[in-house]
């Protein structure tokens, strides 16, 4: 999986979002922020990593369900029962992803009074990644 996030983080920093003209990027724009966010994950950065990715989600709230790497920093935050309500609304744009139930259910074990059974019990169902 580490792979995985390796290669997405390289493609997020080096390719423009759609839309944007690399050109006209502005400092406080929502591309720098999640771009930035990304590099402060990735250097262990994590508190300064939701500060930008939490400030993009202002920014471009339609943005949210899709910012799962935002729900990653939030477990290794401690912040799990904002992780649980970031997987969850993005299992509406990806219900094919099986890490995202994973990270999901390991942020609702975490949660005050989660246990096993009750993140057993508000798994939700997916597909399976394709």
């Amino acid at each position: 999986m580490r792979n995985i996030l390796y290669a997405l983080a390289a493609v997020a920093t080096a390719l423009p979002l759609s839309g944007e003209n690399p050109a006209e990027t502005k400092e406080e724009s929502p591309q720098l922020l999640n771009r930035r966010g990304i590099e402060h994950f990735f250097a262990g950065r994590i508190t300064e990593s939701l500060k930008d990715w939490d400030r993009v989600v202002k920014m471009v709230p339609q943005q949210a369900p899709h910012h799962w790497q935002r729900g990653i920093a939030l477990y290794y935050a401690g912040r799990f029962k904002e992780g649980v309500k970031q997987f969850e609304i993005h299992q509406t744009v990806n219900g094919t992803d099986v890490e995202n139930a994973v990270w999901h259910f390991i942020c609702a074990v975490q949660t005050e009074g989660g246990s096993i059974q009750k993140a057993q019990a508000a798994m939700y169902p997916y597909a399976g990644d394709r």
